[in-house]
């Protein structure tokens, strides 16, 4: 990810997030419907957008073409569980559509067991 430049919207966060850590800032992951982003104190960010500074307008716009309105809880600091079924999530969407059906299964067995503990 680094060396390429690229990732999705998920993984450029959480390296935010990690980097973050090392230099004792508190960067969170903010599971926003659509496109994953993140916050530094109370600015968000969008790590892949070259970390452009998203105002309360850009978020409900990004809402606004799933059709959902502005909620609170859209805001909130992902947990890793939350980030790691999101991550699955995309990984199932790609096995799905590439016909890898064995990897399919094997990450809706995992979805399925990080769901039951919710």
């Amino acid at each position: 990810m680094i060396e390429t430049r690229l990732g999705i919207p998920i993984s450029l966060a959480m390296l935010y997030v990690i980097v973050g850590r090392r230099a004792n800032m508190q960067i969170d992951g903010i599971n926003l419907p659509g496109h994953f982003i993140a916050r530094y104190e109370r600015i968000l960010f969008d790590p892949f957008h070259q970390g452009r500074i998203l105002s309360r307008a850009d978020c409900e716009a990004i809402l606004a073409r799933q059709r959902l309105k502005t909620q609170s809880s859209y805001f909130a600091p992902a947990s890793p569980r939350l980030v790691l079924m999101r991550m699955l999530a995309n990984l199932l969407f790609i096995f799905e559509r590439s016909g890898e059906r064995q990897k399919h299964a094997l990450v809706m067995s995992w979805l399925k067991a990080l769901d039951r503990r919710s």
